[in-house]
């Protein structure tokens, strides 16, 4: 009965390691994204597969940003967005009459969001990609 049992305990952890192991090859990435050496603060930024494959976004908070591995992200070729709408310091008529909002700009460069020249390849394992961006 004892060596049953020891098989048993090898096939439990060998089946574990299979399934929580990185088995299913999702990727988190992480990184830091400044414009004209400043932190972005209160962006996002997305990874758009060349591919077939799911997208993956984060916010951008304090020039950081992580994409979790349970995106499910594979490994490829990503097409990179990064949007920051950067308070101005105004106060602007808002669409309720009578209320004010913080007046926001998208002060990105199009060639970096809606006109992206950024691409990244996402590998196995940990990925780190900085994006040092200039106007």
């Amino acid at each position: 009965m004892r060596g049953t049992s020891s098989w048993v305990a090898l096939l439990f952890l060998t089946g574990t390691c299979l399934l929580g192991c990185g088995g299913s090859g999702q990727k988190a990435i992480r990184g830091e994204v400044s414009l004209d050496g400043e932190p972005v603060d209160g962006g996002s930024i997305m990874f758009v597969p060349a591919a077939a494959g799911k997208s993956g976004s984060a916010a951008i908070v304090a020039g950081k940003y992580s994409v979790p591995a349970e995106d499910d992200l594979l490994p490829g070729t990503y097409r990179v967005e990064i949007v920051w709408n950067k308070p101005t310091g105004k106060q602007i008529p808002a669409n309720d009459p009578g209320m004010l909002t913080d007046e926001r700009l998208q002060v990105i460069p199009d060639k970096y969001n809606t006109q992206s020249t950024l691409s990244v390849e996402i590998t196995p394992g940990e990925n780190e990609h900085n994006f040092l961006l200039t106007k």
